[in-house]
């Protein structure tokens, strides 16, 4: 079995990262006041990492990392979205707009 190169593993480690940060940065909006720009920052990370995840799992690129990746990336754009989604219809509903 051939062990894949540094160039082969690298959307695999990138969608690594990019998922990591997402779920970094999530954490960051959920217990600090840094502002939207650290949700909108998450979700941005979380579709980048997904994309790579998914560029690596097709290309049969290092599989672990690569899985690892989309488990995060997917777990932290899915939160960010349900926050998302919660501020609007608390937010909303608060306000006494109509739906």
């Amino acid at each position: 079995m051939e062990t894949p190169t540094t160039a082969s593993k690298l959307p695999a480690s990138l969608s690594l990262i990019a998922g990591l940060l997402s779920l970094v940065l999530l954490l960051v909006f959920l217990f600090s006041t840094a502002g939207n720009g650290a949700l909108i920052a998450s979700s941005v990370l979380g579709v980048i990492g997904l994309v790579l995840a998914i560029a690596a799992l097709r290309k049969r690129q290092a599989k672990a990392l690569a899985v690892t990746g989309l488990a995060l990336s997917a777990a932290a754009l899915l939160t960010a979205a349900a926050i998302l989604v919660f501020a609007l219809i608390f937010i909303g509903a608060l306000t006494g707009s109509p739906m």
